[in-house]
């Protein structure tokens, strides 16, 4: 019997098998390595996430100072809190943001109440709160988490001094 293979047939079924092989190697190589960036991106939002979300609270809430008065730092407990006071339908009424018993707590109350710092909302796990009234509506709020990782930043009321 006389067979008649052609050379060619098989070189190009190889070069086609090889250039699958590559083409797999290569998908999977970036997947691992895609998987690997989003680990870490994950990681890190994690690990900052209770300080990130603290700070943009507090800013927050501080922008709300519609008045030159409204912010003030006061002793709250045994620690120092930001009040803001706001009126609804005349009546005055204070919000607190602090720190207390390892959490960033907010209350808000009638301004003629006088609740103890254990009865605020627990929000976020932080290890310490430090406010400074700079004078002029400015104060240095700073935050350190359980990490022992810290942030400080400056805000200004939205008010004209």
């Amino acid at each position: 019997m006389n067979s008649t293979h052609d050379p060619r047939h098989i070189v190009d079924s190889l070069f086609v098998f090889m250039l699958f092989a590559l083409f797999a190697t290569c998908s999977v190589l970036l997947i691992a390595f895609g998987a690997n960036i989003y680990e870490k991106t994950v990681a890190n939002f994690d690990e900052h996430y209770n300080l990130t979300t603290s700070a943009a609270y507090v800013q927050e809430k501080f922008r709300q100072c519609d008045t030159a008065d409204s912010c003030v730092v006061i002793p709250y407990g045994d620690c120092s809190a930001l009040r803001i006071s706001s009126y609804i339908n005349e009546t005055e009424y204070y919000t607190y943001i602090y720190k207390d018993d390892g959490y960033l707590k907010e209350m808000n109350t009638k301004a003629d109440n006088k609740l103890m710092p254990k009865a605020g909302q627990r929000l976020l796990p932080i290890t310490d709160l430090s406010v400074d009234d700079l004078g002029n509506g400015k104060f240095v709020i700073s935050i350190k988490d359980d990490k022992a990782s810290e942030i400080t930043f400056t805000c200004t009321s939205k008010c004209d001094y």
